[in-house]
């Protein structure tokens, strides 16, 4: 089905069923875009998509995937936008994200199922321009480290089971000097009164989380 020379696979907003094209690694490793987003794909993901060392682009959003992320879906060395939102996965954010994902401009795990604590190794990605984990169950809190991470432009942490204060190195990044311009935490009074879930005095937008 698909050819050893293929570079752009969009077969987004179409009504695809059926589980993740199985073996496509082997045979693509000139691939640099794969876009299925807005279909009914389901199942999980295979380990081996790290098989695609030309991968720039990886968009499976708004599908039925379950699962876990493999552990190597982080592999390509040119990796620069990954995109699951709006699924029912689960797990926690694979090691190989640090390791590997230091060209990553974009990351969008929202939506889905995953847990787990937020590692002070986001700083590392320094590339990171949109970091969107809302709608998960993140524990912990927001780690110092991303206020390193000076091209971040959009954070939502919406939702998820988060406690603490949004740490000032954080805040600097939307000061005049910073390029962080949305910042969504659960910072809204609940329902019935009592503290917001995460203490914020910078985010941009409070959501009002009630468990």
């Amino acid at each position: 089905m698909f050819g050893t020379d293929l570079a752009i696979l969009d077969l987004s907003g179409n009504e695809l069923t059926g589980t993740f094209p199985w073996g496509l690694e082997d045979k693509s490793s000139n691939l640099v875009q794969v876009d299925l987003g807005g279909n009914g794909i389901e199942g999980s993901l295979p380990e081996g998509l790290g098989g695609f060392p030309r991968l720039e682009w990886f968009d499976l959003s708004d599908n039925d995937l379950t699962g876990a992320l493999p552990r190597d879906v982080f592999n390509s060395p040119v990796l620069s936008a990954f995109d699951v939102t709006g699924n029912y996965m689960n797990g926690t954010v694979p090691e190989g994200l640090f390791n590997n994902g230091t060209m990553l401009r974009l990351l969008r795990l929202g939506d889905n199922s995953f847990s787990g604590t937020l590692s002070e190794r986001f700083g590392e990605l320094v590339r990171l321009e949109e970091l969107v984990l809302f709608g998960n169950e993140f524990t912990g809190i927001l780690p110092g480290s991303l206020g390193i991470l000076s091209n971040l432009e959009v954070l939502d942490v919406g939702f998820n089971q988060l406690g603490g204060t949004v740490p000032p190195e954080i805040c600097a990044l939307t000061l005049l000097e910073g390029n962080l311009v949305q910042l969504s935490a659960d910072c809204a009074e609940p329902e019935g009164g009592g503290a917001p879930k995460v203490g914020c005095d910078c985010c941009t937008t409070c959501f009002k989380y009630n468990e």
